[in-house]
């Protein structure tokens, strides 16, 4: 046992302590341990505390505090349902999102501090604007609605509200939720006369009426996205003072979330538009048909859009500052305005509009955004846009794969028009007598027209010039395979240029020869390219 050092210092042996430098007996209770290690003596103030604390823990004990179940985890086999766009098709049902101001007005309320219940004189006021879902059936979620926005079952993640302009008023909310469903032809006709109340189609690709039959088909296309899997965009195309941009501006006015947007626009505001599937409207778009003078993050995604499933990944900055991965929607009605005529590559989606100065004087002056001039009201008619969309998206997809098995047109071709000829379809079937035929005929029509339409495509071209090379010399059975040099095949392309005044380019042996490149013809030394007649007949 060790000694004590100074009053206040403790040593301890098994069976006493020094306390103050004298010795205390632990086996006959002599001192208290304290919870933190110290002996002390029993009369003092910190031994007292501390036994009065013990008796009174002894007497009222702590309640045991009840535990959770555990968490169950289950494994599910698809993802959950989310909202991503403003009008969408989930197992069989439409969706449409908005946002709509709503009034809390207080009265009463709880004091936190005493518990009483306090009148508000005058009452407070609170105004915001929330989001609220309507599905196809009438039942609405939100505040205000038939339940709260979390009993959707899903959750609600668009990239951002979409304009007060474009979206579905509190009106005609109401007046689908009391029932209001539009009748579809109504519709279509309202669409029909306000197009031929702007626009003359003079020398285009059909008669007045049924050019604005083709694009009230269209503007419908853009509001049943979701029911298809391809889109075909519009390329109104004329000279200066033809109405391109008008043209434009007037189907942006009544399509789904439409948008005009001159080509200086970001990209960032591109992506994210066409994540919330916008019709979006790319004015003065001479440069994206140039690919050498065109932003190649925006030509990416004017090229990919016209398919379902097509995204686009791009680095964002959370809100950890730590940069992720997030892939951006890019399918999406788009419109282009231009003198010039698109590249084949853009033009395979295309549908071209050529446009000519009209001659109708009232039309050709008056002005689409003055809203007096209008032949319907603009307000009903978007909310009616809204209305019919949501009745009726989950009965679209039918149509689209009857225009699949029924329609003239095959694989490129057929995907530009395929969507507007499901609507077409649809409503030839409730009623508008010969539409979908109208439609299919101008679609065929087009097809002839296409070489005047869109710019060159000089593999086409090549190819056209090795056939006429070869065929009039050409055996029925070739012993020996036939052959043409790439300049000979140069000559030729820029002799059918010159005769048909197809273009103002000249294409040299070079060109020629990269393409038969790519064509993956044999090459036989100095003397270019081996064409087999048969290969020659396949093409």
């Amino acid at each position: 046992m060790s000694r004590a050092k100074g009053d206040g210092e403790q040593v301890i042996s098994n069976s006493q302590v020094y306390i103050g430098g004298k010795p205390y007996s632990i086996k006959h209770g002599e001192v208290v341990r304290l919870p933190s290690g110290k002996w002390v003596l029993p009369d003092s103030k910190e031994a007292r505390e501390y036994l009065a604390q013990q008796e009174q823990a002894q007497q009222n004990p702590q309640p045991v505090k009840p535990k959770a179940a555990q968490p169950v985890v289950e494994l599910l086999d698809n993802p959950p349902a989310r909202l991503t766009l403003a009008l969408q098709l989930i197992d069989g049902h439409g969706y449409a999102v908005t946002w709509l101001w709503v009034k809390t007005t207080i009265t009463e309320r709880v004091d936190p501090k005493t518990g009483y219940i306090i009148r508000c004189d005058p009452p407070i006021e609170d105004k915001k604007k929330r989001v609220f879902v309507m599905r196809d059936d009438g039942a609405s979620f939100g505040e205000g609605g038939d339940k709260p926005i979390e009993e959707l079952g899903m959750e609600v993640s668009l990239p951002m509200p979409p304009k007060d302009a474009k979206l579905w008023t509190t009106k005609g909310v109401k007046a689908y939720r009391a029932g209001y469903r539009p009748e579809p032809l109504d519709v279509f006709r309202r669409l029909v006369s306000l197009i031929d109340r702007f626009m003359s189609f003079d020398r285009s690709l059909a008669e007045q009426n049924t050019m604005c039959e083709l694009l009230g088909c269209y503007i419908l296309s853009t509001w049943f996205l979701d029911a298809f899997d391809v889109i075909g965009f519009l390329w109104p195309n004329g000279t200066h003072g033809t109405g391109k941009t008008k043209l434009g501006i007037l189907v942006c006015e009544v399509a789904y979330l439409g948008e005009v947007l001159l080509s200086g626009s970001t990209y960032a505001c591109l992506r994210d538009l066409a994540d919330l599937g916008a019709t979006l409207l790319f004015d003065d778009a001479e440069d994206l048909s140039d690919p050498r003078r065109t932003d190649p993050d925006k030509r990416s995604l004017l090229l990919a859009g016209n398919r379902r499933g097509a995204t686009i990944a791009v680095k964002e900055q959370g809100p950890d500052k730590t940069w992720r991965t997030r892939f951006v929607n890019a399918y999406c009605p788009r419109l282009f305005t231009a003198i010039n005529l698109p590249d084949p590559v853009l033009a395979s989606r295309t549908i071209v509009i050529p446009l000519v100065r009209a001659a109708d004087a009232q039309k050709a002056n008056s002005e689409v955004l003055d809203y007096a001039q209008w032949p319907h009201d603009r307000r009903t008619l978007l909310d009616d846009l809204w209305a019919l969309a949501l009745a009726n998206l989950p009965a679209l997809p039918a149509h689209d794969d009857a225009v699949g098995g029924d329609a003239p047109l095959m694989g490129r071709n057929l995907e530009p028009w395929r969507a507007l000829l499901a609507v077409a379809h649809w409503l030839d079937n409730l009623g508008e007598a010969g539409l979908y035929q109208r439609m299919v005929t101008l679609a065929e029509s087009y097809q002839t027209e296409r070489a005047e339409l869109e710019t060159i495509d000089l593999t086409k071209l090549v190819i056209r010039a090795m056939i006429e090379l070869l065929a009039p010399a050409a055996p029925a059975a070739p012993t020996a395979p036939l052959i043409l040099g790439a300049s000979e095949i140069a000559d030729k392309v820029n002799s059918i240029v010159k005769d048909e005044d197809l273009t103002s380019i000249i294409v040299s042996p070079q060109r020629v020869g990269n393409i038969l490149s790519a064509l993956r013809l044999e090459k036989v030394p100095n003397v270019g390219r081996q064409l087999k007649w048969d290969t020659c007949k396949a093409i």
